[in-house]
């Protein structure tokens, strides 16, 4: 069965067609080894200072090695400035999911980790929710529900971050990528400027698979879609693979993962998705 939804985009080569559910199944195979999505070197504001939601869908080729899903950084330094990411570390004991927030002044607001949950050659929805300042006690949603409590939790520094030249990388831990890659496949990847619920991530899951999902507009329990400020569905456009689909990305516009990659090229493009029949 075919599932067609129609999408207002901003792109007029998508905007006056229908996105199908044959188009949307499709994700960037990563190598592990040279492969990796990363927006210009100096993108100015991703568009949120305090509250945050990000959300990755994926499937790893392995639990060995240390592999970002998606890092964001104040430039493509090595320091921590305001730095906010996702790893899973299947070089350590228990394969941790790892979150990590620094604030303005290189302070670690946020260490959390969630460990034993993921398994190699399956697909997962992970949405994650936080914020800098007071207030940053970190959630994750795993396909749709929350996860258990974190293994390991450590919140310090109660300062917010700032908004400005920061870099977005996506299958890689850094924006200066020299290791930690993904081996893998990445779906699509979305972030908002606020903090999602539970009953949103489990809408947005199973609202006719995260494939036909459409981010862009609130449905059901869903009620997010303004503070959409990236969604980069990767491999739809294949003369563009991390073009950023959001209608209003944080006001401070589109950011293309393919300005600067590494090696990612259409033929990275698969027929597999977290809604791919099994």
């Amino acid at each position: 069965m075919e599932f067609t939804k129609f999408l207002a985009l901003t792109n007029p080569a998508w905007s006056d067609r229908p996105i199908s559910f044959a188009e949307d199944a499709v994700s960037v195979d990563f190598d592990g080894s040279t492969e990796y999505l990363k927006g210009p070197a100096s993108d100015g504001a991703v568009g949120f200072t305090s509250a945050w939601t990000m959300m990755v869908v994926f499937k790893l080729d392995n639990l060995t090695a240390r592999q970002g899903l998606i890092s964001i950084r104040q430039d493509s330094s090595v320091d921590s400035t305001n730095r906010l990411g996702v790893s899973v570390r299947g070089n350590a004991a228990n394969d941790p999911i790892t979150i990590w927030g620094y604030d303005s002044a290189e302070q670690q607001y946020a260490n959390v980790q969630y460990h034993n949950l993921l398994s190699t050659g399956t697909w997962y929805c992970m949405i994650i929710t936080g914020e800098s300042g007071a207030s940053r006690n970190v959630a994750m949603y795993l396909n749709g529900a929350a996860a258990s409590t974190p293994d390991s939790e450590t919140y310090t520094s109660a300062n917010h971050r700032t908004d400005t030249g920061c870099v977005v990388a996506v299958g890689s831990e850094g924006t200066n990528p020299s290791g930690s890659l993904i081996a893998g496949n990445i779906q699509m990847v979305a972030l908002w400027s606020s903090r999602l619920s539970e009953a949103e991530s489990t809408a947005i899951y199973n609202g006719g698979d995260v494939d036909n999902f459409n981010l862009n507009a609130n449905s059901g329990n869903y009620v997010s879609s303004a503070n959409l400020i990236h969604w980069w569905r990767l491999g739809i456009n294949t003369a563009d693979i991390g073009e950023d689909y959001a209608l209003t990305p944080g006001g401070v516009g589109a950011i293309d993962l393919m300005v600067s990659a590494g090696a990612i090229s259409a033929a990275d493009v698969v027929a597999d998705s977290i809604g791919s029949p099994a």
